[in-house]
């Protein structure tokens, strides 16, 4: 190994060293999570990483997009290109690959069925929805992701999440809301019904701190580390609390979870083509 990863060498040993350096990473989202987990991987030394995010940089982003600056919005640069800069600066050899569309596109879905590993850093749980077919498809471990801020209740926190080998996903934890999914995936006028009988469905931007998501990124990086190297069992369910603490969450998944069990056996693509085909263009 180089002098670069020497410190890391003294952790990991040249042979956990060389798994990170051999495994691809897919990340799903380049915002105040995604850009966190980006240049952890990339300062870790992983040599493959795919990143997809159709945005480009906006000012708002410049609370928490790790590697953006005045520059990049003002040109609206798109946050792939933010993290290859970044990358490439720290590491002319990794390979990047840029996806700068949605997760929903071909381009997307078929990169991801080339990584080892998929971070999902997403707004919404119908992507996640969509992440947790694509990844019991084709049996790829997945890590995802959340941070919430409650101004009305002075609360805050994350979650990790690591669904992998059949052993609890997304699903099977209850961490999806299905509303959230539904609106994800109804059509303009579907919204508009929506409206006209429950009021507004559609709410703005949410609360976003660059120290949450920096506790809830390394937190997941930290879990990527131990699925790459094997230097320990991963943990399958960490929420941090607002007073502090980091929890594993011990509930155990649903025993009879369709995505971890009858999917992933079964590994049946129509799934995962059925339910793209019922996403309205333009997610």
């Amino acid at each position: 190994m180089t002098e670069r990863f020497e410190r890391q060498v003294l952790f990991f040993g040249e042979e956990g060293q060389a798994r990170i350096r051999a495994s691809r990473v897919g990340i799903v989202g380049l915002g105040g999570l995604g850009s966190h987990v980006a240049q952890q991987v990339i300062y870790l030394g992983v040599g493959h990483l795919t990143v997809i995010d159709p945005d480009p940089v906006e000012a708002t982003n410049l609370n928490r997009l790790v590697g953006a600056t005045a520059e990049d919005a003002r040109s609206a640069r798109l946050k792939v290109d933010v993290v290859e800069r970044m990358a490439l600066s720290v590491d002319p050899l990794i390979e990047v690959i840029k996806i700068p569309n949605s997760v929903t596109s071909d381009a997307a879905v078929n990169a991801l069925q080339t990584v080892d590993h998929i971070v999902g850093c997403l707004d919404h749980d119908g992507p996640r929805l969509l992440l947790t077919v694509l990844s019991s498809t084709y049996d790829k471990p997945y890590l995802d992701l959340a941070t919430d801020i409650s101004v009305d209740d002075a609360w805050f926190g994350g979650r990790v999440i690591f669904a992998s080998g059949g052993e609890g996903c997304l699903v099977c934890f209850n961490e999806l809301d299905q509303r959230d999914i539904r609106l994800w995936m109804s059509n303009e006028a579907e919204l508009a019904e929506e409206d006209r009988i429950y009021g507004q469905s559609r709410v703005g931007p949410s609360p976003s701190v660059v120290a949450l998501n920096g506790v809830v990124a390394s937190a997941g990086a930290m879990e990527l580390i131990a699925a790459m190297t094997t230097m320990r069992p991963i943990n399958r369910h960490l929420e941090y609390h607002p007073d502090g603490k980091m929890v594993i969450d011990g509930s155990p998944p649903n025993a009879d979870c369709y995505y971890c069990k009858t999917l992933r056996t079964s590994r049946d693509g129509d799934a995962l083509q059925r339910m793209r085909r019922n996403i309205p263009p333009g997610r």
